[in-house]
């Protein structure tokens, strides 16, 4: 509305000098008219033809500036209105992805006012735009994957076998008992003592204690550009996550050290304060996994049943040591640490991790799957 507002005021002021050049030319037309009426009046026909040539060329400019004013200005405010519903597009779009409306970890927005303020955020700065673009492919990448093994279930999903009435999950051994008569007596024989054979699958270890959710960045030089955006969006999906399955969620930023950290508790966390420290981290430096191990190994917020993630694009030198402290505090602690490469292969990585998976940042969906498996 404003860019339609300043178009609008420019014609208005162009308007009124074509009012004044109007003006000026009717008033000359008016002018030849009346001498071409005293012509014929007084038999000059010679001057009577030119006061008539020149009326109608007067008459043919005034109806030129009309159409001319009609074409551009119409042509002015048809791009104005086009440009302000494409802005208009972009930044809701943004905004839904900041802010949310569905159930999750954005930002809350309690009145019109804070919307207009992010709005206006979004609309000035083009790498907070940028993230919001990134960070709505990544969750709907995220939440399409989560959909999808919801309605698939296969025998690599079976962890072992229990006794139980449900037929849904009987193996096909159990089942084909019903295939004969007396196999349909002890079929249901079976069924009303709740002994059939039936599958227990691999869902049921979601309901064990979860710990938090401990993620470290890698902000290396080498990380800016695409990498940067996508990690960050990466760290905010990851924490909505948590937040919605109540898990606290940490993020610590590294290069040669541990640069930054925030911690989100579970159903208590602020949205802002995250987007904020996400939107404030910048890429500098080199990398040392060393400093990782070791602030993993210090940090008391590390408790038993944490999932580590670790999200690089480097490679570094590691010490033994410094590996073995770290192996032997992972199994006391029952720790997984899984380590996401963008774009290669890490030998150091794996002699640390418990799985190093190679990540192509365009490849939403499998970067999401990635990182769902090696969440519990």
């Amino acid at each position: 509305m404003n860019e339609l507002s300043d178009v609008l005021n420019e014609m208005l002021e162009e308007n009124a000098q074509v009012h004044a050049a109007l003006t000026s030319m009717a008033e000359e037309l008016q002018g030849l008219r009346e001498s071409f009426v005293e012509a014929m009046k007084a038999g000059d026909t010679t001057q009577a033809a030119e006061l008539r040539q020149k009326g109608k060329e007067l008459g043919e400019n005034i109806e030129d500036i009309l159409n001319n004013v009609h074409s551009t200005n119409k042509s002015e405010i048809d791009k104005s209105i086009e440009q302000a519903q494409k802005d208009s597009d972009s930044t809701s779009s943004a905004l839904n992805c900041l802010a949310g409306d569905n159930e999750g970890f954005g930002v809350k927005l309690e009145n019109v006012n804070e919307k207009q303020e992010l709005a206006s955020r979004l609309k000035k700065n083009k790498k907070l735009m940028d993230f919001a673009r990134r960070l709505g492919a990544m969750k709907q990448a995220w939440n399409q994957r989560k959909r999808a093994k919801k309605h698939t279930s296969t025998y690599s999903d079976i962890v072992g076998a229990n006794m139980s009435d449900d037929v849904t999950k009987a193996f096909p051994a159990e089942l084909a008992l019903a295939a004969s008569k007396k196999g349909r007596a002890l079929f249901a024989l079976k069924h009303s003592q709740k002994t059939i054979l039936t599958k227990d699958f691999e869902a049921r270890s979601k309901e064990l204690v979860q710990g938090p959710v401990v993620l470290y960045v890698d902000i290396s030089g080498s990380m800016c550009g695409e990498n940067e955006l996508w990690s960050k969006a990466m760290a905010y999906v990851i924490a909505e996550e948590c937040y919605k399955t109540k898990r606290q969620v940490q993020v610590h930023l590294f290069d040669t050290g541990i640069d930054q950290s925030i911690t989100i508790e579970p159903r208590q966390g602020d949205a802002k304060d995250l987007l904020n420290f996400i939107l404030a981290w910048y890429t500098r430096g080199g990398t040392s996994f060393d400093q990782v191990m070791r602030h993993a190994c210090s940090t008391a917020e590390i408790d038993s049943k944490a999932d580590v993630l670790i999200i690089t694009d480097g490679q570094c030198q590691v010490t033994d040591n410094t590996v073995r402290k770290f192996n032997l505090f992972k199994d006391n602690n029952d720790i997984d640490v899984h380590a996401f490469c963008i774009g290669r292969k890490s030998a150091s990585l794996e002699m640390f991790c418990d799985s190093v998976q190679t990540v192509d940042i365009c490849e939403d969906a499998e970067s999401a799957d990635l990182f769902q498996k090696a969440i519990r």
